[in-house]
């Protein structure tokens, strides 16, 4: 599978769909997948790669951005739980 590597941080994401970008950083961090710096970086990755979109937040703070799981993102872990699924029979 492609981009395993991101398995995780994806998984967090979805669970978050729709966050800020701070609460997901906090989420990232609080499970380990690293400090502030490489959360935010894993992120961006997310972003580069399309599994997640940055879109201004509709709330008070309109500098801040939530991260929204794209179609492509929902794919790639159906494929995933496909993958799981076919492995424990």
């Amino acid at each position: 599978m492609k981009d395993i590597n991101y398995a995780p941080a994806l998984l967090l994401a979805a669970q978050n769909d729709r966050c800020s970008i701070s609460l997901l950083v906090l989420t990232f961090r609080i499970n380990g997948l690293g400090g502030d710096r490489a959360c935010r970086k894993l992120i961006a990755d997310l972003a580069r790669l399309d599994y997640v979109e940055l879109r201004r937040s509709d709330g008070e703070d309109r500098r801040e951005k939530s991260v929204h799981v794209t179609a492509q993102a929902h794919a790639w872990l159906q494929q995933l739980r496909a993958t799981l699924e076919s492995i424990a029979r």
